[in-house]
């Protein structure tokens, strides 16, 4: 897994950027934890968060679940979620790996895993425990950046996927696997631009957020959102 520094070098970024009122507001990050939530249904035993990082979408998730948990490998993501967790009874954070997760098999009704798959190096490991601690009628959610020819998302990520790539990985782990694709190509364009990024904060902040449409089309979106269930683990 390559080194995240984020945190050591931002804090608790997700809180800001998920507040509509502060200037790091951050629309298509704000859209990608909406289209997670808005697949978890309620009542809920427990959730897991995997690579909850400073906590933002594990407190989110929590009013799904009797008892959320969150698992962080960085020292620091897991420090300031459990800082930022800390009034939030049912809500509990580990620092622990993705590769050797310390639950047992079939514990979890839904499983969190947000844009962190692009940064593993092995995730086939990864998979299989998700798979093992997922509930046999549970549900894995896991979104990622699609893979673009002229340059990478981020430095740090280890591999970024096309739609048939990511499906033919996750079929190997899950009986059903069907991905969503969000965040339109056409408005994530204008916010690369500097003009662009000032006004569609402010219409995104005030009017409606236009990174959450979804459609079938990878080539109309950057985003995806895989639903997998049926662990074959």
């Amino acid at each position: 897994m390559n080194p995240f520094n984020k945190y050591e070098m931002m804090g608790d970024y997700h809180w800001r950027e998920c507040n509509r009122n502060s200037k790091n507001y951050n629309p298509p990050l704000e859209a990608r934890y909406g289209a997670i939530l808005k697949r978890i249904p309620s009542g809920l035993n427990r959730i897991l968060d995997v690579g909850c990082g400073d906590g933002y979408l594990l407190a989110q998730a929590s009013r799904f679940a009797a008892r959320v948990i969150g698992i962080e490998f960085e020292k620091e993501g897991a420090a300031l979620a459990a800082k930022k967790l800390g009034s939030h009874s049912h809500c509990f954070v580990l620092r622990g790996s993705c590769y050797q997760l310390p639950f047992g098999k079939r514990s979890f009704d839904i499983i969190l895993l947000s844009d962190v798959i692009e940064h593993l190096d092995n995730t086939d490991l990864c998979l299989q425990e998700l798979g093992r601690v997922l509930k046999a009628e549970g549900t894995l959610l896991l979104t990622t950046p699609q893979y673009r020819p002229d340059r990478k998302w981020d430095s740090r990520h280890v591999k970024e996927y096309q739609p048939p790539e990511l499906n033919a990985l996750l079929t190997n782990y899950f009986e059903s696997v069907k991905i969503h694709h969000f965040c339109p190509v056409g408005w994530y364009r204008l916010y690369e631009t500097k003009i662009g990024w000032k006004l569609m904060k402010v219409f995104s902040r005030y009017f409606y957020n236009p990174y959450s449409g979804e459609g079938d089309d990878p080539k109309k979106f950057y985003q995806m959102i895989a639903v997998c269930k049926g662990p074959r683990v």
